[in-house]
């Protein structure tokens, strides 16, 4: 009895230790990927090592050439100017440009009066730029007009001197505008052809009548004004010698020039001949003629 007893407690055991294995094995087997799924893993890349990362390309050289602007065209190199025009304004810039600062000075009329005369001598000086480039006009023919349009702004200026001078003579300056009015004809040298710089002189001896009494009242009375008569006597001497060093017998223009026509059409805005204050229209509606001949020296007073 006690023996079947015991087959039958060894045989429980078996039994459970061969359920146990099985349970063991179940587990095993469970934990165990299927091999489809081994293949799969493989199949799909790892995520790269950002440590491992390849380096980024280096950046793009600095090209100027792409980056630059484009370069601006070069200016037209500006021709030279003939060496009477340099000179002739080497003479505005100081001669005539002392005048005008010592007219300020002493202000009202005769700085008014300075003003004209400073732009006589400008249209003075577009005239003299024209006829380095022009022909000289043939005043018996079709070129008249032409030339009596670039003589006009001159004649403008002239006048209106003048007229400055007439409009106020209850004034106290009327002597020194009679002594700037006297001598104005000196503009009229570019009109002529025989020995220009002795009308030069001329008006010189004509703004010397009412000049000299200037000195004569303002002696011990006002520096300034005496500075003032002589700068503008110097304006006439300096002139003098600047006309017989360049154009002693006249204009001589340009012979292989072109019209003085085309020369006006070609010369830059406010280089042409026309900003000198407008004087009266003459009667007819003509263009005004050329400045009259200056009035001879009057006796020293």
């Amino acid at each position: 009895m006690a023996a079947n007893s015991q087959m039958h407690n060894l045989t429980t055991l078996i039994k459970r230790l061969e359920a146990a294995t099985s349970r063991l094995e179940d587990i095993a087997s469970s934990t165990e990927p299927p091999a489809d799924a081994t293949v799969l893993n493989q199949a799909i890349p790892s995520p790269p090592n950002p440590s491992l990362a390849a380096p980024p390309p280096p950046p793009a050289a600095f090209d100027s050439k792409a980056t630059a602007p484009a370069a601006a065209k070069p200016e037209p190199v500006a021709e030279p100017l003939p060496e009477s025009i340099e000179e002739f304004d080497a003479f505005l810039n100081t001669s005539v440009d002392k005048y005008v600062k010592l007219s300020h000075q002493l202000g009202g009329l005769v700085a008014e009066q300075a003003a004209l005369v400073k732009s006589g001598f400008q249209e003075q000086r577009k005239f003299l730029l024209i006829s380095t480039k022009a022909k000289k006009p043939n005043l018996s023919g079709p070129d008249l007009p032409v030339y009596e349009s670039l003589i006009k702004p001159i004649n403008e200026a002239l006048m209106a001197v003048t007229e400055l001078k007439d409009a106020n003579r209850p004034s106290p300056m009327y002597t020194q505008l009679s002594t700037v009015s006297d001598g104005i004809m000196v503009l009229a040298w570019v009109t002529i052809d025989t020995r220009p710089y002795k009308h030069v002189d001329e008006c010189l001896g004509s703004a010397q009548f009412f000049g000299n009494r200037v000195l004569k009242e303002q002696k011990d009375k006002d520096p300034k004004q005496i500075e003032w008569v002589q700068s503008f006597y110097q304006m006439f001497r300096d002139l003098a010698d600047y006309v017989k060093q360049y154009f002693p017998t006249g204009i001589p223009w340009n012979p292989n020039g072109q019209p003085a026509q085309e020369v006006l059409k070609s010369l830059p805005a406010g280089s042409a001949p026309g900003s000198a204050p407008a004087a009266p229209a003459p009667a007819g509606g003509g263009a005004p003629p050329p400045p009259p001949p200056p009035p001879p020296p009057r006796p020293p007073p």
